[in-house]
């Protein structure tokens, strides 16, 4: 169902290497096939490596540095850079700089 989402809607969800805010998902939205939220890491910290079947993924860095990981294969990515990640591709992210980073999956 088409909605808006305004920030007061955004449920956050606490981790031990950051926070996510989740503006689209499921239970929110009704969307079948995209996720989108606002992803902050704290310094040292990372998404270790992992996969989504059936789900496409966008990273923009907002702030902070990342070392993103695409298989086998890794760049540095500062703010303003992305990566477009295909289903079921194994992926990690860790933070590289000495403040969080913050991003929008």
């Amino acid at each position: 169902m088409s909605r808006f989402v305004k920030q007061a809607d955004v449920e956050q969800e606490q981790f031990d290497w950051g926070t996510i805010g989740w503006r689209a998902r499921p239970t929110n939205t009704g969307a079948r096939q995209i996720v989108v939220m606002d992803v902050t890491l704290e310094p040292g910290e990372g998404h270790a490596f992992h996969r989504h079947d059936g789900q496409e993924e966008m990273i923009i860095v907002t702030q902070g540095r990342i070392t993103q990981y695409l298989e086998l294969e890794s760049t540095d990515l500062g703010p303003g850079d992305s990566v477009y990640i295909d289903e079921g591709i194994v992926h990690a992210s860790y933070t590289t700089a000495p403040r969080p980073l913050t991003s929008r999956y």
